[in-house]
């Protein structure tokens, strides 16, 4: 059987195997003849099992897969062609790419990534994630946009100016946080101030804080919190107001004169600043009454924070007592609310603070004894008549 090939094995109805070697087939005509050779690339196929390893059953014939090529019927792995392998056109580079100088190169909307040229994503592209955009940009609402200090340009995102404080402006949206536009121009909030082009907020009374420097104007930072220096300021809308005498000088009325006294007289002796008075018609002077009072009108809105009174240096400092103080908005003592009462009886030359408590607000301070006279060693004083004598009234507090 030397010489023996497949064909005359098919002829004598004998199958080839090993060395040729014919053995006889065991069926009933020609039609059923079959090779032991192993399926090779191009045989017909029906399905992929019918087909050589790595390879594929496409339209009734095996053919290789995609990262290989056939060799002798077999399906042999090839390198794909990546980005930066030399190449001659662009045939010979991988999709998305171009042959430039002799090297395969991503087109310009496409990225390399592990030798393959990937879409670069842009400002405009469909998004699941931030991941999934391109630098300085976010995904919102399921599109890539650009960040808020970022336009759009040929897909990607370039940062422009930002808006700043003084910049012109049409409305507020074109001015930056925490500004409005005002008269065409960007101006920072109320309770902000500009700084290198932002608005910062400005530091406020109750802000916390690590050290003075942190805390606003005249206000020290205690225990975490900025607080106002207690003696001097009052805090007023997170800002720290120098306290000071805000009747001096102000406009007083009273219920009576001194009886040898024209109307008015004497009465702005409680307001002129002058203390230790000696002279008696230099002092503010009442007459005899059962309540009388002095009413100082501070001509504008303030915060009280207490009312002294200096008692008279001369004599008859034990008529002083029971003196309340009220502040507010009216000429009627029952509209008042009250700061407070000093007791007494007084001495010749105290001074006595009435402090308000809480700090209260008002246009109208009034000072006015309020029990009935109980010294009885003074003729004139019989029958709870009080006479009001004092040598100043001040108001500490601030204006609004």
């Amino acid at each position: 059987m030397s010489n023996v090939t497949h064909a005359d094995c098919e002829y004598q109805f004998q199958l080839c195997v090993g060395s040729l070697k014919p053995i006889n087939l065991t069926v009933g005509n020609s039609s059923n003849v079959t090779h032991a050779d192993s399926p090779a690339v191009g045989d017909p196929c029906s399905d992929n099992s019918s087909c050589p390893e790595n390879s594929v059953c496409v339209s009734g014939q095996c053919s290789c897969n995609v990262t290989y090529q056939e060799y002798n019927g077999s399906c042999l792995i090839i390198k794909a062609p990546a980005v930066g392998d030399p190449c001659s056109d662009n045939s010979s580079c991988p999709e998305n790419s171009v042959c430039v100088s002799g090297q395969c190169s991503c087109n310009v909307t496409y990225q390399e990534y592990n030798g393959s040229c990937l879409k670069v994503p842009a400002v405009g592209d469909p998004c699941s994630d931030n991941s999934s955009c391109p630098e300085n940009s976010v995904c919102v609402s399921g599109q890539c946009s650009c960040n808020v200090t970022y336009q759009e340009y040929n897909g990607s995102c370039l940062i422009i100016k930002a808006p700043a404080v003084g910049d012109p402006c049409s409305d507020n949206s074109s001015c930056p946080e925490n500004s409005v536009c005002v008269s065409g121009q960007c101006s920072c909030n109320v309770t902000y101030q500009e700084y290198n082009g932002s608005c910062l907020k400005v530091p406020a009374v109750g802000d916390p804080c690590s050290d003075n420097s942190s805390c606003p104007e005249n206000s020290v930072c205690v225990s975490g919190r900025c607080s106002c220096n207690v003696t001097s300021y009052q805090e007023y809308n997170g800002s720290c107001l120098k306290v000071s005498n805000l009747a001096l000088g102000k406009p007083v009325f009273a219920s009576s004169n001194f009886y040898s006294w024209y109307d008015g007289e004497g009465w702005e002796n409680a307001v002129d600043g002058l203390t230790n008075i000696t002279e008696w018609k230099k002092l503010f002077h009442t007459g005899y009454e059962v309540y009388p009072w002095l009413s100082i009108v501070l001509g504008r809105l303030a915060l009280v924070r207490s009312v002294t009174v200096y008692n008279r240096v001369d004599n008859y400092g034990r008529w002083l007592h029971n003196v309340e103080a009220r502040v507010g908005n009216s000429s009627d003592w029952t509209k008042l609310s009250s700061c407070g009462t000093f007791v007494g009886p007084s001495d010749t030359g105290q001074v006595h603070v009435i402090e308000c408590g809480n700090p209260l607000p008002g246009t109208v301070v009034t000072v006015k004894m309020v029990k009935p006279n109980y010294i009885t060693d003074e003729p004139a004083a019989a029958n709870g008549v009080n006479c009001l004598v004092l040598d100043e009234v001040t108001v500490e507090g601030v204006f609004l």
